[in-house]
């Protein structure tokens, strides 16, 4: 199961007729199975405001991840990369075992 989470939003206090204005959002997505997660994290600028402006205490994680979606954030690459690390944790490539001759 793929999830994604925000974890935080830069802010600039004012730009134009406009406040508390995200600038940045911080996101976690989280690809989980058998009792297992693996995550991969990263951080989206965003451009000036352009065209309708929603109220901080308006936003929503949905609306704020389509803004980094449209906005460089590549979803599929991420969900596949969050997924390929799990997958070596649920498969691990490679084991580490102790020398033979011990």
């Amino acid at each position: 199961m793929i999830t994604w989470k925000v974890t935080k939003l830069e802010v600039k206090p004012a730009e134009g007729q406009y406040t508390d204005v995200v600038a940045a959002v911080s996101w976690i997505c989280s690809a989980s199975q058998d009792g297992k997660t693996a995550q991969t994290n990263g951080e989206t600028g965003l451009p000036p405001v352009q065209g309708n402006f929603v109220p901080f205490n308006n936003l929503t994680q949905h609306e704020v991840l389509s803004w980094c979606y449209a906005n460089g954030l590549d979803k599929d690459a991420t969900e596949l990369r969050a997924t390929q690390k799990l997958q070596d944790l649920l498969t691990p490539p490679t084991v580490s075992k102790s020398v033979p001759w011990i």
